[in-house]
């Protein structure tokens, strides 16, 4: 495989803030400090490339990720490192490049197409981007921040009749009592949207009277301030729902 012609075009890398960086696989979390590879294989070049990547190290995460495709140029981790990389310094063409050929080599990892998605509607490739995302849906349905992604993406389109009708499935956000749970969240809670908020079993409760297959988290940290919220991924429609 050749590799020469993906030399990233803008010069080394720049650090950048962490806020602007890709999306990791469940396999590929970081260590907490970047390190030099204690083994000389592409698996250990990955991985330190990854904890540099983090810390927002482009250049020196670069120089690993070259190193892991020089010991094996189909490591599809390593592939998708430099893919993750230019999607962090915006270079969105290469980062299609890169992607393209990680998922080339290893086509059930969705976060590889999460991150083509990324660089696809960056570069006004919506369509492309929505098939993307939907890939990445198929294999790992439970990511909502994908769904709010393609959700997004397909609202600024003003696609809603395709996206009903393709996806035949909603994600809510929205604030819970649970038990355990800060005095300060559900005093905000009362004062934000007061009687109709429930508990999250009873959100549940009335989402599977319309839903086959319901999904559901709660998360505490979503917001900058102490705040409860329910996120639900619900799909397949029942026909014939008794409403509450």
């Amino acid at each position: 495989m050749e590799q020469n012609h993906l030399l990233l075009a803008a010069g080394p890398l720049k650090n950048v803030p962490m806020d602007r960086q890709p999306r990791t696989t469940s396999a590929e979390q970081p260590a907490a400090s970047p390190a030099t590879p204690d083994r000389d294989t592409p698996e250990a070049y990955f991985q330190a490339g990854l904890r540099l990547l983090q810390a927002g190290q482009l250049a020196q995460a670069e120089q690993c990720g070259r190193q892991a495709l020089t010991l094996d140029q189909g490591h599809a981790d390593s592939l998708h490192l430099m893919g993750m990389l230019c999607v962090a310094a915006q270079q969105y063409d290469l980062a299609i490049e890169w992607l393209a050929m990680a998922i080339r080599q290893k086509p059930d990892v969705a976060d590889y197409f999460v991150n083509l998605g990324m660089a696809l509607q960056r570069k006004e490739r919506f369509d492309e981007a929505i098939r993307s995302y939907d890939r990445a849906l198929m294999l790992d349905p439970d990511q909502v921040d994908t769904w709010l992604r393609m959700a997004e993406l397909l609202q600024r389109q003003e696609r809603f009749d395709e996206a009903i009708k393709s996806y035949d499935r909603m994600v809510t956000l929205d604030g819970c009592y649970i038990q355990g749970q800060s005095r300060i969240a559900k005093a905000l809670l009362r004062r934000d949207r007061g009687k109709f908020i429930r508990e999250a079993s009873a959100y549940l409760k009335l989402a599977n009277t319309h839903f086959k297959d319901v999904r559901s988290d709660v998360r505490h940290d979503l917001l900058s301030f102490p705040y409860t919220l329910l996120i639900m991924t619900c799909r397949g429609q029942r026909t014939e729902a008794s409403h509450q």
